[in-house]
């Protein structure tokens, strides 16, 4: 070797890729427990929906899957089928089977959740939105009766004003003879 390269040592390489490994174990398992806290949350979530929903999955129809667990944890489903996630992959399976097999009778009265603060906002607006809504068409409808009232009170104008030259007439009409023709004119 040149005597300007430095010669590695071979203990020094070797304490530091141990380091390096050590290192890469705990990034990994961080990595992993995070994986499996968004998981296990996900699934804290859906199982109160489920109660407050009296046994029943509220979203896609009813319809709980590991994968809607996974798009709930946002993470990818197959990465649960790693096999360092094996007692993951059990747990989540047991869980969407627990939650499917939860019948709306089953639900403990302990576990019958209350309306969070965020529910009740929902539904306040909610009912803002419709009361809102009924009063802009039931204000049309007014406008439109309102319209059509005036436009029958000038037809019953119209008819108004017939009717009191036909009665204006009547006095000059001579009964059951025809017009212009006075009585003794017909002999």
């Amino acid at each position: 070797m040149s005597a300007t390269k430095k010669e590695k040592n071979p203990v020094a390489t070797e304490s530091a890729n141990a380091r390096k490994r050590e290192g890469a174990l705990i990034a990994g398992a961080r990595r992993t427990e995070a994986f499996r806290d968004k998981w296990v949350e996900a699934m804290r979530l859906i199982e109160q929906e489920v109660i407050s929903n009296r046994g029943v999955y509220p979203h896609i129809g009813g319809s709980l899957t590991p994968a809607e667990v996974a798009r709930r944890a946002g993470v990818i489903v197959n990465s649960v089928y790693h096999p360092r996630h094996e007692a993951l992959k059990i747990e989540v399976q047991s869980f969407v089977d627990r939650m499917l097999a939860l019948a709306p009778s089953e639900v403990p009265e302990d576990k019958q959740a209350q309306p969070t603060w965020e529910d009740m906002y929902i539904a306040l607006v909610t009912n803002c939105r419709l009361d809102a809504l009924s009063w802009q068409a039931e204000k049309a409808l007014r406008e439109a009766a309102e319209r059509r009232a005036a436009e029958l009170e000038k037809v019953v104008a119209r008819y108004a004003d017939t009717i009191a030259q036909l009665r204006r007439q009547i006095p000059d009409l001579s009964m059951g003879q025809p017009f212009g023709l006075v009585p003794d004119e017909l002999n």
